[in-house]
């Protein structure tokens, strides 16, 4: 499948390179971004790029705000059934809850590296959302200790949950990055990798249907990878994520203890309090503890539903109806049973991988491409293990954690300097290779190699000081006499230098 930059560069070419009928879309642009470098402004689409997909922000012609999905995983004929159908879903059954969104088969041409004829990939075309994600939300009201709206934002999530319910449907990836916030604060539901809808028929684990994106762990029963799919899907994460925004409405303190940000003061992790860890051991965890001290009769009621759902088999685990009741806006208050004592989780079920269970298809081909030197199909194989689910750390070694790790950092550095080599410019290809990173990685191709040698020729002689016109003529010349000029645009100030040393050098005496 393509990487980041082949899709980049369709989307700036979009009136040629989108195969679509709707003249709207079709004549439309992609929004784009400027970066300013040292060496001058960059621009490239506006895209946000997951294991899964990129998202670009696409004008139509018409000026609406659209969101274009391009995937960087393969579709097979289930997952394009299923995307073709929830389409239709959600436009009769829950436009309040969802967004307008369309599949397209075969919609975008891409030029891929190494490939000899361009292909057609699929596109899913989405309406774009102004607004900030539940995550985000989360963070401004703690970070201001508004309960009120931190309250009002629990009830509204169980309000999503009753609709779910009603018509039927399961988001399967609920999370705080996957409900946003739209026009008067309505909470709408974003990514449908793994929705489920009535008409699929409700499938158990022994007949999964296709692939299936399973979630982020970080709300996910433990068993997670042992998932039905049907309409109950949502249950345990909807219990999470009720929990959490309670707990937080009582003490919006708690994020500030709980959340991980970095220099900037951006959050690291896309959680809401609660982490894998916590589901696989509760009577261990300290943040049951200290939830457990706060007290509180509503709290109590949904701490305790949530230990004993981590508890139970994934497939057993509902979404307590106590907390469902939804009259005059209020959760009910349920006095909490003291006597309650959690059931011990079966010892065959203590984790999702047990040493002696075989490793799923998806691990045993990752272990295989982990031994090969291409970078992009490792760090492809490690998200399938991510975003599907099946990954799990005693399925890897920490080397071939490493590895993965190593893959994903050479893939992006590869995509960088291919950024750069689309500029053109030679002081922006010369700077924008890494080479700690690249030097080893055997996806850059010869040809890349060679343009990235006569670029950092060209910079050498441009930036000496003093200035040498010979070595910079030298340079300039060897760019044009090698098979790669077209590969090369001079700026305003490098055409003005090339041509002062050129006329230096002619009135030199012979």
């Amino acid at each position: 499948m393509p990487e980041r930059l082949a899709y980049d560069e369709a989307m700036l070419f979009a009136a040629t390179r989108l195969k679509i009928a709707d003249p709207d879309l079709k004549q439309g642009k992609v929004a784009t971004v400027t970066t300013s470098t040292t060496l001058g402004s960059l621009e490239r689409p506006w895209g946000i790029e997951g294991g899964f997909a990129v998202v670009y922000k696409f004008i139509t012609r018409s000026g609406k705000v659209r969101a274009l999905r391009c995937f960087r995983v393969p579709i097979n004929q289930d997952m394009r059934y299923r995307y073709e159908r929830i389409s239709a879903f959600f436009a009769t059954q829950a436009p309040d809850i969802t967004v307008d969104t369309h599949y397209y088969a075969d919609s975008i041409v891409v030029k891929e590296q190494g490939v000899a004829a361009p292909r057609a990939y699929p596109i899913i075309d989405m309406q774009w959302v102004d607004g900030m994600t539940l995550l985000e939300a989360v963070d401004a009201y703690c970070q201001r200790h508004d309960t009120a709206a931190l309250h009002n934002l629990a009830q509204r999530c169980l309000q999503l949950l009753l609709r779910m319910q009603q018509c039927g449907m399961a988001h399967g990836d609920l999370a705080g990055v996957n409900i946003m916030l739209g026009a008067n604060n309505q909470l709408l539901l974003v990514d449908y990798d793994g929705v489920y809808i009535p008409e699929f028929g409700a499938e158990d684990v022994t007949n999964p249907p296709g692939r299936i994106l399973l979630g982020q762990p970080d709300y996910q029963h433990p068993q997670m990878a042992e998932r039905a799919f049907n309409a109950h899907m949502d249950d345990f994460s909807a219990l999470v994520i009720y929990t959490a925004l309670l707990a937080l409405s009582i003490q919006p303190a708690l994020w500030a203890s709980y959340s991980k940000r970095d220099a900037n003061g951006k959050l690291l992790d896309t959680n809401l309090l609660f982490t894998r860890q916590d589901f696989k051991e509760p009577a261990q965890s300290s943040l049951f503890t200290v939830l457990a001290q706060l007290d509180h009769p509503q709290l109590n009621t949904a701490l305790a539903e949530l230990q004993h759902a981590c508890q139970q088999p994934i497939n057993q685990v509902r979404f307590p109806e106590q907390l469902m009741d939804l009259t005059n806006g209020q959760p009910a208050i349920i006095p909490v049973n003291k006597s309650y004592i959690p059931a011990k989780r079966p010892a065959a079920s203590r984790t999702i991988r047990a040493p002696q269970r075989e490793l799923s298809p998806q691990a045993s081909a990752f272990q295989q491409i982990c031994d090969t030197e291409d970078e992009e199909a490792i760090a492809a194989a490690f998200e399938e293990l991510s975003n599907f689910g099946y990954f799990d750390a005693q399925i890897l070694s920490p080397a071939q954690l490493q590895r993965a790790r190593l893959a994903q950092q050479r893939r992006g550095a590869l995509a960088r300097f291919r950024v750069a080599l689309a500029s053109k410019r030679p002081q922006l290809i010369a700077s924008a290779y890494n080479d700690p990173l690249l030097n080893p990685c055997r996806n850059v191709t010869t040809s890349e190699r060679a343009i990235l040698a006569l670029a950092r020729a060209f910079q050498q002689a441009y930036n000496q000081d003093p200035p040498d016109n010979t070595a910079l003529i030298a340079a300039y010349q060897a760019i044009q006499q090698s098979p790669y000029p077209h590969a090369f645009i001079f700026s305003t100030p490098e055409q003005t230098r090339l041509q002062t040393a050129h006329d230096g050098h002619n009135l030199r005496p012979s």
